[in-house]
């Protein structure tokens, strides 16, 4: 079952996802593995090029193992954030109000589905996914490290 990418979500789950390229950079600054950051980037960039090739069509549907876990990696970015801008246009245009309330919502909506197709996709492949996902999440949790230097 593919997750769904409501077009309205396309650039901020591309700008989410760009800030996950941002984070493997700076792993690579800090000497992380360098394969574990070529895969990182691969599945990165393989989001990136399904967000663009269906910036055109409308919304983006994703197979459950293809790109779900960065989405939530890039979803868990930009959600906080517009949480944040929809409270900062309190006392905005009514209609501008609404159209970020709005966008809000479908990034929650976004969220649930793919924590539930993470779970689903990591139940089905068992422990490397699991594994996979939290190294994703540790990376993009990361505090810069400083040199012992």
């Amino acid at each position: 079952m593919p997750v769904r990418i409501p077009a309205a979500l396309l650039p901020c789950v591309r700008e989410g996802t760009l800030a996950l390229a941002r984070d493997v950079a700076e792993a690579i600054d800090h000497d992380d593995d360098l394969r574990e950051c070529t895969d990182r980037l691969r599945a990165i960039y393989g989001l990136l090029d399904a967000i663009d090739g269906s910036a055109e069509g409308g919304s983006a549907a994703l197979a459950m193992g293809d790109h779900v876990q960065t989405v939530a990696q890039a979803v868990a970015i930009m959600l906080p954030l517009m949480t944040t801008a929809v409270s900062d246009l309190k006392d905005a245009d009514p209609a501008r109000l609404a159209s970020a309330t709005d966008e809000l919502r479908l990034m929650r909506e976004l969220a649930a589905r793919v924590r539930h197709a993470g779970s689903a996709s990591s139940t089905t492949n068992g422990p490397r996914a699991r594994r996979s996902f939290a190294v994703w999440v540790q990376v993009s949790a990361r505090s810069p490290r400083r040199n012992a230097s």
